[in-house]
């Protein structure tokens, strides 16, 4: 059975719903962290921070920013049937789940070991923070449900690989596609031979002579039949 988007619905629409909305997600992400970054409103408070800070929102705002072109490229793909663009998108939607797999992980581990610090009795004399309570933010922490935090990381991670699954398949039918249109390229379709007296394909009749289409050969000619009965031999009879 040919793979489906949502069990009945056709591949080439799934890959434009996925394509259409990461690039418009991620690209107006992208877009409200370039306009935070350098609105005159708020440039010298970024100045302000750390530079590793001012770093780090500029990486991101460049991957969501190449996450939404690749998904365009892929809306592009899809739309027009281009089966190098929807490669590309596929080729980055890897890249992303390996990514995103990663960082969940990271992520995880860090929210667990973060919650246990706010065990420990000396958690004031290492942190000692007056602006900000480290420890705090900690005890905090831990009123948070672990499934908050991973059933998020599950469910994201199952619905990229999901969209990885759609664009394969399509991708592999756009090959298949492609195969079949050049298959009926290489090979001319059939052309009828118009009978004698037949005036319905008019259009069609070659210019050239087949073998035993001569009225001597051909099937139903006229041509006189040999005897072929039977004669039977006349027996003798003695007196």
């Amino acid at each position: 059975m040919a793979a489906k988007f949502c069990c009945c619905l056709p591949l080439r629409l799934g890959v434009f719903i996925f394509t259409l909305f990461q690039f418009l997600v991620n690209g107006a992400s992208a877009a409200f962290l370039w306009f935070v970054l350098f609105s005159p409103d708020t440039v010298d408070q970024w100045h302000a921070l750390a530079e590793y800070a001012r770093i780090a929102v500029i990486v991101i705002a460049a991957v969501y920013s190449f996450v939404s072109l690749t998904g365009l490229l892929g809306f592009l793909g899809a739309l027009f049937r281009k089966n190098g663009l929807v490669k590309t998108y596929y080729a980055v939607l890897w890249i992303e789940w390996l990514f995103q797999i990663g960082s969940g992980i990271w992520f995880t581990v860090t929210f667990f070991r973060a919650r246990r610090r706010a065990d420990d009795d000396d958690c004031d004399d290492i942190f000692p923070d007056e602006d900000f309570d480290f420890c705090e933010g900690l005890e905090n922490l831990q009123k948070v449900h672990p499934a908050w935090v991973i059933a998020p990381l599950v469910v994201s991670t199952l619905i990229t690989a999901y969209v990885i699954y759609v664009t394969h398949h399509y991708i592999k039918r756009l090959k298949e596609q492609k195969e079949s249109k050049n298959y009926l390229r290489s090979n001319p379709a059939y052309v009828p031979v118009q009978q004698k007296g037949d005036e319905g394909l008019p259009l069609t009749q070659p210019q050239m002579t087949y073998p035993y289409t001569d009225g001597s050969n051909s099937f139903g000619s006229n041509k006189p039949a040999t005897n072929t009965a039977y004669d039977p031999v006349p027996v003798k009879t003695t007196v």
